[in-house]
């Protein structure tokens, strides 16, 4: 398998590079001085959950690029440079530490040992559906292969999606479909409900999200199973 990280436009580059200094502590790992495999660039893509129950991926949009960096101590980096157009100077919008983020880091590092994807060339992108907490690795043939399309969850909340496992483009898609549909039709239950107070879930929307967010998994949990 080859996967190759996308290269971002030199602006957004050396956004990164000019201005990471500014958000560094003392003891955070520099850029610079990580080993090569440690260090990933990720196009962020995201859509939402109307969108994708109608149309599927039609309407996906780039939204930034994400840059991870790791130390062998287990302390990790993510910058986030935000998506901008020819005209505007691009500026990294923050930095985030802590065990999400080297979770991710160790996620794209088990990317490139799955078994199951080997034999495919791939551009690796992320996708994001922050409607239903999900972040995936999204595997995409070049230039644009779509149905060979290959998507890998590594932060997932549904029992229908297993974390760092290989789906193809319409499994995925089939699945986060019905999972955006049931997720906007409890949305419009709670918003029509006479028994609530405006702005407020009801009673059953609270405990679903509370369990859904007690199941939450990230790909440290699954690596420990």
């Amino acid at each position: 398998m080859w996967l190759q990280d996308p290269a971002p436009p030199p602006a957004i580059w050396w956004a990164y590079v000019r201005q990471i200094a500014d958000f560094l502590k003392p003891g955070d790992p520099s850029p610079a001085e990580v080993h090569p495999t440690q260090r990933h660039t990720q196009w962020i893509y995201t859509i939402g959950l109307e969108p994708l129950a109608t149309d599927g991926l039609k309407s996906v949009r780039p939204i930034g690029w994400r840059f991870l960096t790791g130390a062998g101590s287990g302390m990790a980096l993510s910058a986030m440079v935000g998506q901008c157009n020819e005209s505007e100077v691009p500026k990294l919008t923050g930095l985030s530490r802590g065990p999400k983020v080297t979770a991710a880091v160790h996620a794209a590092g088990v990317l490139r040992n799955l078994p199951e994807a080997k034999g495919g060339e791939f551009e690796v992108l992320v996708l994001t559906i922050p409607g239903l907490l999900i972040e995936a690795f999204w595997l995409k043939t070049p230039p644009d292969g779509a149905e060979t399309d290959w998507f890998v969850p590594f932060v997932t909340i549904s029992d229908d999606l297993h974390p760092m496992r290989l789906y193809k483009r319409a499994d995925f898609l089939k699945r986060v479909q019905a999972l955006a549909t049931k997720q906007l039709d409890l949305l419009k239950a709670a918003a029509e409900s006479p028994s609530r107070p405006p702005g407020r879930l009801a009673p059953r929307g609270r405990a679903r999200i509370a369990n859904q967010n007690s199941k939450a998994r990230t790909t440290s949990a699954a690596s420990r199973s």
